[in-house]
């Protein structure tokens, strides 16, 4: 972490799961001695309405409340938000990782000239979940990208969250889906 912190922005529609995405990153961090802060950003309340969820963690303990000015990374979960989310809070330096099969769909649509990943995220989640839920692979692709938590731990992370909630067939569905995604981003 060259800053203080490591910043994450997560981009998405109600019910797509970003909350639960930055909550898993910020208890992986946990596991690994970091300090962390993660909590969601709801507009309207609404299924389908856009919305952001937040994760920082630090080495070091965390004193600031403040938004996210200068994100190291933004994940866009919902391809229908390129072109509409503010990207002035991504730092020039960022990575910018989107649901899409296609980089240049990406780039066209946002106009963003720093580092861009092209994850399909919907494709992966319906290969293994059988519904369009990119949280999972995108969250395992931003940790295969910036290595900023172990993919060990996330995978406890999303076993223990699942387990009781999913059970032992949908947990191991998402738990791949989480591999894959880290597969295809390294």
């Amino acid at each position: 972490m060259s800053k203080q912190a490591f910043e994450l922005v997560i981009h998405a529609r109600a019910g797509q799961g970003a909350k639960s995405a930055a909550q898993f990153l910020a208890e992986a961090a946990i596991l690994k001695g970091l300090y962390i802060q993660s909590w969601p950003n709801y507009g309207a309340e609404r299924s389908g309405a856009p919305m952001m969820a937040f994760t920082r963690i630090s080495k070091n303990p965390i004193q600031t409340h403040e938004p996210i000015k200068e994100a190291d990374v933004m994940l866009i979960l919902d391809p229908t938000l390129y072109g509409i989310v503010d990207l002035s809070t991504l730092s020039k330096n960022g990575i910018l990782i989107g649901n899409s099969c296609d980089l240049s769909f990406i780039k066209s649509k946002t106009n963003f000239k720093g580092k861009i990943k092209a994850i399909n995220g919907t494709e992966i989640s319906m290969k293994h979940l059988g519904r369009d839920f990119p949280n999972m692979p995108l969250l395992g692709a931003l940790v295969g990208i910036t290595k900023i938590v172990d993919i060990n731990n996330l995978l406890h992370v999303v076993r223990k969250y699942f387990q009781n909630k999913l059970g032992e067939e949908m947990t191991k569905q998402n738990l791949k889906a989480v591999k894959e995604g880290y597969e295809t981003a390294k």
